[in-house]
């Protein structure tokens, strides 16, 4: 179950924990609303790389995770040992 503090984007924690778009642009909500569907249910970052959904990572140190979404913005994360944190939109 995702939690307030693992947000950066105070959009996407609106989506995430009571189902508001409001904060999400318009074109990217139905795709926001699946990879954050996804996110809750993962239980590892390679879960989220599958065709279609623009996955990537980068870094080395912190790794920072990016699903694209239609309008060029990206939902960005982390994923470290205490688990996910830091769910942001990026771009866009």
């Amino acid at each position: 179950m995702l939690k307030k503090k693992q947000f950066a984007h105070a959009g996407l924690r609106k989506l995430a924990l009571k189902g508001d778009v409001d904060g999400v642009p318009a074109g990217d909500a139905d795709r926001a609303k699946r990879v954050i569907a996804a996110l809750n249910i993962a239980a590892t970052p390679a879960e989220l790389d599958f065709a279609g959904q623009g996955f990537r990572a980068k870094g080395k140190k912190t790794v920072t995770y990016a699903v694209a979404l239609k309008t060029g913005a990206r939902i960005t994360f982390n994923w470290d040992k205490a688990g996910l944190a830091n769910i942001d939109l990026e771009g866009g």
